[in-house]
């Protein structure tokens, strides 16, 4: 399993982050692939062109949050996979 932080862009000029995780792929019936992903949203939004010093500095904290969010979100699927 691949656990990946994206982000994607809103029509607002915010970003939206979101974990991605990826379970591989299947062929279905007709031979296509299928791949299997399931997303987590966080429900931070960061600004996509920050324009005073205060929303830098929103951007900053919330990178931290990004970054504790993934590492929590790793570790829990780490656990679920050795059970």
């Amino acid at each position: 399993m691949k656990i990946t932080l994206k982000q994607k862009a809103l029509k607002n000029d915010m970003l939206s982050l979101y974990i991605e995780y990826y379970k591989g792929s299947t062929n279905d019936s007709s031979g296509k692939r299928i791949h299997l992903r399931d997303f987590e949203y966080l429900k931070i939004y960061l600004y996509q062109f920050p324009k005073t010093a205060q929303e830098k500095k929103r951007i900053k904290k919330m990178k931290n949050w990004q970054k504790i969010f993934f590492q929590y979100a790793k570790q829990n699927m780490s656990k679920e996979n050795l059970i």
